[in-house]
């Protein structure tokens, strides 16, 4: 079943005013459960597709579709509320609060779902156990490896188990024995809870082990 589709799709930035052609008509369908990446050299339109996906930027033209919704046609609170329920999102810089410890961290999102606070301690332990990192909860995001601190990333994303998971370059700043734990954790995931994730990488690591690559160059979809 197709969860996401881009139709024409346009994005195009003023750089003192000079227009800038992030992305130059993107026609994309991605299926429920698919576990794909966005590849592409810098500057070639991945972060600017992935944002467009994820509701975090309007296209200049065109259409993006989750579950055959147009989400431009959404305000900003309806765009918040399903970036908040229907998706996660996994950034390189991890983003965790400095001063909540790891379980706050995760807890975080349920209270913004409106849980109560026993099972937002409930779900994000559970979130926290899956990725082998409950020994974690009560520490900041300071006293943790670059490694534990995506991992942590990662369990807030999928807490509230979302349909999609949207994570650029959630590798960049990993040794290669922690990237591949993290690429098979959430592969792993993808299978077991039919969550469709997409990357966008340059990371060889992560394009080895994901089922399809959509290939960006100049803001175009382009063979390898």
């Amino acid at each position: 079943m197709e969860i996401i589709k881009t139709e024409q799709l346009v994005k195009t930035y003023a750089d003192h005013g000079v227009p800038v052609h992030a992305l130059r008509g993107i026609n994309l369908s991605i299926e429920r459960g698919e576990f794909i990446a966005i590849a592409g050299p810098s500057g070639s339109g991945k972060t600017t597709l992935l944002n467009c996906i994820g509701a975090l930027d309007r296209p200049t033209t065109g259409r993006v579709c989750v579950n055959e919704q147009d989400i431009d046609l959404l305000d900003n609170s309806e765009r918040a509320r399903l970036r908040l329920h229907k998706m996660g999102f996994v950034f390189q810089a991890y983003n965790l609060i400095p001063v909540l410890t790891a379980l706050e961290n995760i807890e975080f999102k349920m209270m913004l779902l409106g849980k109560s606070e026993g099972e937002r301690h409930e779900l994000a332990m559970r979130s926290m156990k899956e990725l082998g990192i409950a020994d974690l909860a009560h520490k900041k995001p300071q006293d943790m490896s670059g490694g534990q601190q995506q991992r942590v990333a990662i369990a807030r994303a999928i807490v509230n188990e979302p349909p999609i998971v949207l994570a650029d370059e959630p590798t960049a700043n990993l040794d290669t024995e922690n990237a591949l734990i993290l690429i098979d954790l959430m592969r792993e995931m993808g299978r077991t809870k039919n969550v469709t994730f997409v990357f966008s990488t340059h990371d060889p690591r992560v394009l080895e082990r994901v089922q399809r690559i959509i290939f960006l160059r100049d803001g175009n979809i382009a063979d390898p």
